[in-house]
């Protein structure tokens, strides 16, 4: 199968597309800025805004990119800063490659899961361009939006693009991985970078909220395999290697522009995971565990336990839906209904590793559906957290449908499930006081009877429950990946 784009006639508009989820994979052409009809009672302690980020302009000219996570960046905003109102907008990150391709009316040059349809000279050297369509925050009052391996984007309050930021200033090209953390206690801003060659490296950066550096630590890891997200905790960062193998002669074709590095990953489970306990002190030892093979899209939390480090995550027993292109991830983007299997491979997982006894513990804590985009309070982000917070879907669904709260200390599970044909997306805690499950949970759902987005507002402490509100959107959004709540009193 060609690697270049797709024709968009193969995904049919949205009005005809009777795929429950079309409007998740269908392009938003528009940028908007309005106030959202709000149905139901905001809580009024809920001030601050919303950020969003995620592919949301899959096509152009006639052609569509073959992946769903592949796409120009759009942030959004849900503004709550007016009691009982809602302003909702979202605006394109200007990239270099956005701007271009916006001039001339279609695709130019060659993406994550997608090559230049211009020519053969474009897809050479394995370069890709910034789409900055992956996550999103708020910091030291700027807005900062990432990509996978790529330059930091910052836009103002508004929305509006104000260019690329170098986080480091010995390497000002240094590429930034999409998932960074932030340190509750010290008030750093922690970001990963990883160098493929004969040894691979990761660099760790810190830096305040003024940007001014505080952390650059640089290590060799034991394996070159692709990871998507980590764990930060007081004193440690945490790595999971799994299988997803990045090989020199795949390197070579996405060099030779024969290739898109959507297809680089050899997931060779029988290889198993590596975990890297790297002390964020440099003087002491870095240490490796080795056990079962589980693909690691996203970390929920670690945290420093009586000598133990426990470690959250969703794990997938199958590989990641890279490297195949009839996997869900490309097959939804041709309009086809993906093969979903009745049991579950994707689960909340937790590592228990014994510093003094240099032991890892494997747990499964869920066991009934899929689930995916965890998430905590960030204010507990390396620190022990009782409460989780992930979105499921249903049996032989692609889609999540069901938003879970997860209590760590019991093992139980509060569940909301929504109507049939609503699909909800990663849960973002809005805190409310020091108490950590008070506050507020709220997640961005595409509705298919309406071919609407809409965004639902949990009592923290009550997911079961249901939506205290939603706040509804007069059109579509595409499934946006990851979110940041930022308080109004900051």
């Amino acid at each position: 199968m060609s690697k270049k784009p797709i024709p968009s006639r193969l995904f049919k508009p949205i009005a005809e597309n009777h795929l429950p989820y079309a409007g998740l994979a269908t392009s938003l052409y528009e940028e908007h800025r309005y106030e959202a009809k709000v149905k139901g009672q905001l809580p009024e302690g809920l001030k601050g805004r919303l950020y969003r980020n995620g592919p949301g302009l899959f096509d152009r000219n006639g052609l569509r990119k073959r992946m769903l996570l592949d796409g120009d960046g759009m942030i959004q905003c849900y503004d709550f800063s007016k009691p009982g109102k809602v302003t909702f907008q979202n605006r394109f990150v200007r990239t270099h490659k956005y701007i271009k391709e916006e001039e001339k009316g279609r695709f130019i040059y060659p993406t994550w899961s997608t090559l230049s349809p211009e020519s053969f000279l474009r897809n050479l050297g394995g370069k890709l361009p910034n789409q900055s369509g992956t996550t999103v925050l708020e910091w030291g009052g700027r807005v900062f939006s990432l990509d996978e391996a790529q330059p930091v984007m910052e836009l103002d309050q508004n929305l509006e693009t104000v260019g690329e930021v170098i986080l480091d200033s010995d390497q000002p090209k240094r590429m930034i991985h999409a998932h960074w953390k932030i340190d509750p206690k010290t008030k750093t801003w922690f970001t990963l970078s990883i160098e493929f060659g004969p040894k691979t490296h990761f660099t760790v950066m810190g830096h305040d909220e003024t940007l001014v550096r505080q952390v650059k630590r640089r290590f060799s890891m034991p394996r070159g395999v692709y990871i998507h997200d980590w764990f930060l905790t007081e004193r440690y960062y945490v790595f999971i290697l799994h299988p997803a193998f990045v090989q020199p002669h795949h390197l070579l074709k996405v060099m030779a522009g024969l290739d898109t590095y959507a297809e680089i990953i050899d997931w060779i489970p029988k290889k198993g995971n590596v975990v890297v306990v790297v002390p964020r002190e440099t003087s002491a030892p870095i240490r490796h565990y080795e056990t079962d093979a589980l693909w690691a899209w996203h970390t929920l939390n670690a945290y420093e336990d009586r000598g133990e480090l426990v470690c959250d995550f969703i794990g997938m027993t199958l590989g990641g839906g890279l490297g195949d292109e009839n996997s869900p991830l490309f097959q939804v983007m041709r309009g086809e209904t993906p093969d979903i299997g009745e049991e579950p491979v994707s689960l909340l997982y937790r590592y228990r590793i014994d510093l003094k006894s240099d032991q890892l513990k494997q747990e499964k804590l869920t066991t009934d559906y899929n689930c995916e985009m965890p998430m905590i309070r960030l204010d507990r982000l390396g620190h022990k957290n009782r409460w989780g917070y992930f979105a499921e879907s249903r049996p032989k669904e692609m889609m999540w449908s069901r938003l879970c709260r997860f209590d760590s200390e019991t093992g139980n599970k509060e569940v909301y499930a929504f109507p049939e044909g609503e699909y909800c997306s990663e849960p973002v805690f809005a805190p409310r006081g020091e108490d950590e499950a008070s506050g507020w949970v709220l997640s961005q759902c595409y509705r298919q009877q309406t071919q609407t987005s809409f965004l639902a507002v949990f009592e923290g402490g009550s997911i079961e429950k249901g939506p205290q509100a939603t706040v509804e959107l007069t059109h579509h959004v595409p499934l946006s990946s990851h979110g940041y709540w930022q308080p109004a009193s900051r």
